[in-house]
C-alpha cells in the first residue's frame, strides 16, 4: 500500500469525524445564518497522484496543509446560496504551499447549515528537495539543492469539490471539504469560520 493511499484514507477518516462532530455540536447550537462576508482557518491533507502530468514521479507525494480562507456568500432565494472564496495554505513534507480561488453554489439546510459544490483554480508549490530525497533516499548536496531551486516547482489546475458547513453559535461555523485538482489530487480540509 502506498503512502498516498494510507494518507488518503486517513484524510477521509478525519473529514468524516469532523462532519460527525459538527453535526453533534450543531444540535445544541443557536441558529445562525451563513451569509455575508467570512474568514476562516483550516487544516487538512493534500495528496498528489503519481500520474501528475508535470512531475510523473514515484512514490505518490503529499503533505499536511494549514492556512486561511475568506469570501462572501449571498442567499439568492430560499433554496440557493452563491459564493466566492480565496485561500492560502502553507504545507509540510512534499507540499510547500498552495493558493486558489473558487466559486461555490450551496443549498441551505435550515438557518445554520448548508451543503455546497465548488469549482475554481488552485496553484500548488512543491518542495522538490524533500521529494527528491524521498525518492533517492539520500541527503542532497548543496549543488543538487541549488539545481532544484532553479527548477519549476509549482503547478496549477482546475479544482472541484464539495463540502458541508454547520453553524455552532453566534457568528461561528465548522466545515469540512473534499477537493480534487484535475482529478490528480485529493485535498481534504476541515475549518472554523467566522461570519461578519
Amino acid at each position: 500500500m502506498s503512502i498516498f493511499q494510507i494518507t488518503k484514507n486517513s484524510a477521509v477518516a478525519v473529514s468524516a469525524i469532523g462532519f460527525l462532530f459538527a453535526t453533534v455540536v450543531s444540535g445544541t447550537a443557536s441558529a445562525q445564518p451563513l451569509e455575508g462576508p467570512y474568514v476562516g482557518a483550516q487544516i487538512g491533507f493534500h495528496g498528489v497522484d503519481d500520474g501528475d502530468d508535470v512531475f510523473n514521479i514515484e512514490p505518490d507525494i503529499g503533505g499536511f496543509i494549514y492556512g486561511a480562507y475568506g469570501g462572501y456568500t449571498a442567499r439568492l432565494n430560499d433554496y440557493l446560496l452563491l459564493g466566492l472564496e480565496g485561500n492560502f495554505n502553507l504545507g509540510t513534507a512534499d507540499i510547500d504551499r498552495d493558493a486558489g480561488i473558487n466559486a461555490n453554489i450551496g443549498v441551505p439546510i435550515g438557518r445554520n447549515a448548508s451543503v455546497f459544490l465548488r469549482g475554481g483554480y488552485q496553484w500548488v508549490n512543491f518542495d522538490l528537495e524533500n521529494i527528491a530525497e524521498d525518492i533517492l533516499n539520500v541527503e542532497l548536496t548543496p549543488a543538487q539543492i541549488d539545481l532544484l531551486d532553479a527548477a519549476e516547482d509549482g503547478d496549477g489546475g482546475f479544482l472541484v469539490g464539495a463540502g458541508v458547513q454547520i453553524g455552532i453559535g453566534p457568528n461561528l461555523s465548522l466545515r469540512t471539504v473534499i477537493d480534487t485538482i484535475e482529478f490528480d489530487t485529493v485535498r481534504a480540509t476541515g475549518g472554523v469560520t467566522l461570519h461578519f
